[in-house]
């Protein structure tokens, strides 16, 4: 349907959106790992200069210590900042999805979400959860389910869409734009990129 396409392309957004931040983290962490790893290298460098005639053998060993010293602040200093860049990504992506909630497209993405859900379950009464916000749309769902629908409301749905879940077979499905967007984050973890090697070197 049309209003699925354009949720289709909306999210297809987000995730290109993503994928930016991806690339700007990817920068960001290999800039962070180049500075620390020469920054070690150049501070051990200088102690072994200065100490190598008299104790070659300990500065051997505590020079190791500061290289690893200095790897684990930049792997603790890229794990913060790939944290605060991918939150921000998310932020931006749910003022997004904010804001389409705000359009006439968001009732008929409502709409559409309802009957893909109620076709999955088999017969009986469905309660639809809904955000508080929401509730206005609880009538006309109601007219586009077949099956008989009762209504909740719960505020931890922050951004919108609807959960359901069917009162004959306790099945249950969640399409909130609240959960797609969280489905974002694994794709996020298992597509960037980055893992521990990207902020050690090894």
């Amino acid at each position: 349907m049309p209003t699925d396409n354009k949720v289709l392309e909306f999210f297809n957004a987000i995730n290109e959106d993503l994928q930016r931040q991806v690339n700007e983290i990817t920068d960001e962490a290999n800039r962070l790992k180049a500075a620390q790893i020469k920054k070690a290298k150049r501070s051990a460098k200088k102690q072994t200069d200065a100490y190598l005639r008299t104790e070659l053998a300990n500065m051997a060993h505590s020079n190791g210590r500061r290289v690893a010293a200095a790897r684990a602040r930049a792997k603790q200093e890229w794990l913060e900042r790939r944290a605060e860049l991918e939150q921000q990504a998310f932020d931006r992506a749910a003022q997004k999805l904010a804001a389409f909630t705000e359009t006439p497209d968001y009732e008929a993405f409502l709409l559409v979400s309802a009957q893909r859900m109620a076709a999955h379950f088999n017969g009986g009464e469905i309660v639809f959860t809904l955000r508080p916000a929401d509730e206005k749309y609880a009538e006309k769902i109601d007219g586009a389910v077949p099956q008989p629908c009762r209504f909740e409301t719960d505020a931890s749905i922050r951004i919108g869409g609807c959960r359901a879940v069917s009162e004959a077979s306790r099945l249950s499905a969640d399409d909130t734009l609240d959960a797609r967007l969280e489905s974002q984050r694994a794709w996020f973890g298992e597509h960037s990129g980055l893992c521990e090697k990207d902020a050690t070197g090894e």
